[in-house]
């Protein structure tokens, strides 16, 4: 996996002059939301740095550890029920306003030319017919969970999800949308690089999201979330995607 990653991040670098420091950021954000977070893995080993991240031993080149996500034991649960059972529960329903699927190519074995097309493969497709299922805009996304099994997924997540154009992913993350207190804050439990990645993690964004949209996550709290997106991808690097759109009355 890690050298699969790596070989898309190095193309990724050498055709937009992106940076391991700009990778890096991804790394300290997320290790930043997962030290407000008590059940993270990470957290209680506190903040790190981008020369933290820059300065740990490389994995696979150009992917640093602290790139790559943690590897762990755990589980999650995810509990769907009719409108009339959910308004009857004691939590606070979150409802399913959009959610689709899309796959692109074949498994690990191909990526096809160009690698990094504008408009973007599986995760824009997911994401086009998720949003208009929902009736909603990308800027109407309180708070997103994007799959962040290394570094550079976050930076194509977001350029594929739509919420910014090509090779400006890292202009949304040094410009501040995406930490917590941002306009979008994203993997605000430290996601798989510092909260956890237990076997096949992909619904555990659907999970911190619709805790941030009850508003369940105390010092993380993004103030007034209504509306998130949840994103799981992989395979090929971004050969498939589910996207999932979430509000509360």
């Amino acid at each position: 996996m890690s050298p699969w990653y790596a070989m898309w991040a190095q193309r990724y670098m050498h055709e937009f002059g992106v940076t391991s420091e700009d990778l890096a950021e991804v790394a300290v954000t997320h290790r930043h939301h997962a030290t407000l977070n008590p059940d993270s893995v990470m957290g209680h080993r506190g903040e790190i740095t981008v020369e933290d991240v820059t300065g740990s031993r490389m994995i696979a080149t150009p992917l640093h550890l602290f790139d790559c996500a943690i590897d762990t034991d755990g589980g999650y649960a995810i509990v769907v029920a009719s409108a009339e059972v959910a308004r009857g529960c004691r939590g606070r329903p979150v409802w399913v306003i959009g959610g689709a699927e899309a796959t692109h190519t074949d498994g690990y074995t191909t990526i096809d030319a160009p690698w990094f097309p504008e408009q973007g493969h599986s995760v824009r497709r997911s994401g086009d017919i998720a949003f208009a299922q929902a009736g909603v805009t990308r800027d109407d996304i309180d708070v997103a969970g994007l799959y962040d099994c290394f570094t550079i997924t976050v930076l194509r997540d977001l350029e594929e999800l739509g919420f910014c154009k090509l090779v400006r992913g890292r202009r949304v993350l040094q410009g501040g949308p995406h930490p917590l207190g941002g306009s979008m804050p994203a993997n605000t439990d430290g996601g798989l690089l510092s909260n956890t990645h237990c076997g096949i993690p992909h619904g555990l964004f659907t999970v911190e999201v619709a805790r941030q949209l009850r508003g369940e996550c105390g010092p993380r709290q993004v103030p007034g979330a209504r509306i998130g997106l949840s994103l799981a991808q992989g395979a090929s690097v971004h050969g498939y995607a589910g996207t999932l759109i979430m509000a509360v009355d």
